[in-house]
């Protein structure tokens, strides 16, 4: 039995599909490429915006057109919206999946198939140099334009005795770099006693031996410069790079979303981790054309980027979801695509010139990097700090490893370097 996963969206959904993975390859299946023949497809959507459900639209269509007798589960937060609102844009056709237990709907769906025992995995499988490990679920925040919340349900934290076990197999298989991911990650053990983000770093650090840990986004509202002391205080082996999801500069914005926090409250959590240490990177999210975003407000979302200035910065335009409060809000005050286009624009001149700023300071400096890829002579990989690094590297080096490169030079997409003893193992 031949299964193709396609996955769209957040670091939760690629975690939760490589559990799934897991799960198919241990139970002696096949997976495949999604471009690939396969006899049952599996879409794991994501709702978060018009494009994302779109993409999966056309995946689908894809299916149906090149190989019309293959069966096709649609799951994530996509099928769920379509199950509220009780859409079925491609009828009988494709089987929607929307239980909270997605990975075990998955495989009942599959087992029922295919009439195979399939065994839920804890341990994610995955191709790749890093591997995310979901400690969390759900958000109960409500931004005024965010429809996950609506869809994922409140915050579900998973045992830090199942993470820190998860993690140990994890490290066991090789995997030098775990990354920490979860719908609102920064309350994760928010419902459970005794337990927290910054505890499970602390038990992780503790218990495992070599692996260095990510985190994912982190929101503003849910984290203060205690927590970003402390964590930063375990050492090496926590990544000095966290992802604070600003979206807007403009205070008047900032509360028609419900973000929870002030301009002036975000650039002091920024300034005090930069204080803790000066080279951590810090990526943010912001978002252009909010509905009543008036030209004075964009003005000043270009401010506030400028002082903050992001290491790495994804921008996007906003994109009505329906059932949020946003969604209101933009029929009555909704900013012109072409303008939102061009805030876009002007944005990333801004995002471009911080980030060329922040890889400049790593020149003459050795940073650590995770080697994702080699070809040839040349390794791929990123640092702590998450920049792109291509490198010289020795035949003795493998992917997977973590290796300390000199940095010679700034190449726009990425920084330029070699390994420390580059010269040395080449000329053995």
């Amino acid at each position: 039995m031949r299964i193709a996963l396609k996955t769209f969206g957040c670091k939760v959904n690629q975690a939760e599909s490589d559990l799934f993975a897991a799960a198919v390859l241990s139970g002696g299946m096949t997976c495949v490429g999604f471009q690939e023949c396969a006899d049952i497809y599996v879409i794991n959507s994501c709702s978060v915006t018009k494009e994302a459900e779109r993409k999966a639209n056309r995946c689908i269509r894809r299916i149906m057109r090149d190989n019309p007798d293959a069966i096709v589960l649609l799951t994530g937060c996509y099928a769920r919206r379509l199950e509220k609102s009780g859409e079925r844009p491609f009828g009988e056709k494709v089987i929607h999946l929307v239980s909270p237990q997605k990975i075990a709907e998955i495989l009942n769906q599959v087992e029922e198939i295919t009439g195979e025992t399939l065994s839920l995995s804890t341990t994610p499988y995955s191709l790749r140099s890093r591997v995310w490990l979901k400690v969390a679920d759900g958000c109960e925040h409500f931004c005024s334009y965010c429809i996950v919340p609506h869809l994922r349900g409140p915050v579900k934290s998973i045992s830090p005795q199942d993470v820190l076990q998860t993690a140990k197999d994890l490290e066991e298989r090789g995997y030098r770099e775990i990354v920490l991911c979860g719908i609102n990650l920064a309350w994760y053990g928010k419902e459970r006693e005794n337990v927290n983000l910054l505890r499970l770093l602390e038990m992780l650090v503790e218990e495992t031996r070599y692996a260095r840990f990510r985190l994912s986004s982190l929101e503003p509202f849910a984290v203060n410069h205690s927590f970003f002391t402390r964590c930063l205080a375990l050492g090496e082996r926590i990544c000095p790079h966290f992802h604070l999801p600003m979206q807007s500069g403009s205070d008047a914005i900032l509360q028609k979303m419900k973000r929870g926090y002030s301009v002036g409250e975000f650039l002091d959590l920024v300034k005090g981790i930069r204080s803790e240490h000066p080279l951590v990177a810090i990526t943010s999210d912001v978002m252009v054309g909010f509905p009543g975003e008036s030209d004075e407000h964009f003005e000043q979302t270009a401010m506030c980027m400028q002082k903050a200035d992001f290491s790495r910065t994804h921008l996007f335009r906003y994109s009505s979801r329906p059932g949020t409060d946003a969604a209101i809000l933009e029929r009555e005050e909704g900013v012109p695509e072409d303008r939102k286009r061009e805030r876009e624009r002007q944005l990333r001149i801004i995002a471009d010139e911080s980030a060329q700023r922040y890889r400049k300071k790593f020149i003459g400096k050795s940073v650590p990097v995770l080697v994702e890829n080699i070809e040839g002579i040349f390794g791929f990989g990123h640092s702590d700090t998450y920049l792109p690094v291509r490198f010289l590297c020795p035949l003795h080096i493998k992917e997977g490893e973590i290796v300390q490169v000199f940095v010679e030079s700034d190449d726009k997409d990425f920084l330029f370097g070699e390994t420390a003893n580059y010269k040395e193992k080449c000329m053995h």
